[in-house]
């Protein structure tokens, strides 16, 4: 993952990755992942990524997600951890045209 713009409002950064599933490669290239910070520590985040199948040949298309980070109170998280938020959202896999619900944890130690 690579940060390349960074201000008080917004993060942008780039990244690539591989998966393999019951032997079956795809890899993640080029990947768009957006941060938009707003008050009182909520963030707006979301990402865009063209899959390509590397062990057939083919291009799966764009994968897309978006979601609310909602900071939660300290009084919820044990004291290791430093920040926790949770992420309320959607996913569309690529070449789909439905979105899925999405939550998820994110923790700062």
């Amino acid at each position: 993952m690579y940060n390349f713009f960074s201000n008080d409002w917004l993060d942008l950064s780039t990244a690539f990755g591989f998966r393999d599933r019951l032997g079956v490669t795809d890899i993640y290239l080029p990947q768009l992942l957006a941060t938009v910070k707003l008050p009182k520590d909520f963030d707006i985040i979301g990402s865009a990524v063209n899959v390509y199948n590397t062990t057939n040949g083919f291009n799966r298309g764009l994968a897309l997600d978006a979601a609310l980070r909602i900071p939660l109170p300290d009084s919820f998280t044990p004291s290791i951890i430093k920040k926790a938020k949770l992420s309320l959202g959607g996913f569309r896999a690529a070449g789909k045209t439905s979105w899925n619900p999405t939550y998820g944890l994110d923790f700062e130690f």
